[in-house]
């Protein structure tokens, strides 16, 4: 047996918290894409995001989001999505919301 290779990508999910329902359709679109395209090229696209990859810790929680997801992953970091609703999201100490920390990020 010879083990494939496969080149991991990382795609974040910028959005405030009443995006639920379209942070789940970009989830939904990478899966699908990985299952169908990006299997044959050998690539796959991971979605991070501040629901699924950013634990609790000690700081504030827009810096632990923006340093377990954007600055974790900065070297394999392909895409940035951005997706906004009603809310601009939470304000943080030196930017309006944290969802513009991750625009100006």
């Amino acid at each position: 047996m010879n083990p494939r290779t496969i080149q991991e990508y990382h795609v974040f999910i910028a959005s405030p918290g009443d995006t639920n329902e379209e942070r789940q359709f970009v989830r939904q679109f990478f899966s699908e894409y990985n299952r169908h395209t990006g299997q044959r090229q050998g690539i796959q696209f991971t979605v991070v995001d501040w629901e699924n990859y950013s634990t609790i810790g000690v700081g504030r929680p827009q810096e632990l989001i923006t340093q377990q997801t954007l600055e974790n992953f900065k070297e394999s970091l392909a895409l940035v999505v951005g997706i906004m609703a009603q809310r601009f999201g939470s304000p943080t100490r030196e930017y309006e919301s944290g969802t513009e920390v991750e625009f100006q990020w």
